[in-house]
């Protein structure tokens, strides 16, 4: 079922989607559940990269609240950051094989990051 939402801001659809753990492709063994792997150890990160202050805390950072308003230098950004975000996950998924740990894929991906810094910190 397709519901149009109409909000203050925007307007977009919202679909409903059922997910059910006793599906058919389930009870026919077509899908096999997903299990758990190994964790990886956590990674070190570079001194010259700056760390967000709830690093050492190893707590979640508080949610944002209420509505945030961006200038129009703070849109570009947001957008430049998600035009990024879009092709460092596009590579990632031309690194995947079955198995994988993510961790590989995390730093290729970081690597990626590093050299686009330079454009979106002016």
């Amino acid at each position: 079922m397709v519901k149009k939402l109409k909000g203050e801001f925007c307007e977009y659809q919202s679909a409903e989607v059922s997910f059910d753990k006793n599906s058919d492709d389930l009870r026919k063994n077509q899908r096999k559940r997903l299990q758990p792997g190994k964790v990886s150890p956590p990674l070190s990160v570079p001194d010259h990269i700056p760390k967000p202050p709830y690093v050492k805390s190893r707590l979640s950072p508080a949610i944002a609240r209420g509505p945030q308003i961006h200038d129009e230098q703070g849109m570009e950004c947001m957008r430049a950051s998600g035009r990024l975000a879009a092709q460092v996950l596009e590579y990632a998924g031309t690194l995947i094989k079955h198995g994988q740990m993510w961790n590989v894929l995390n730093f290729d991906g970081g690597k990626m990051q590093n050299e686009a810094d330079s454009e979106l910190i002016q």
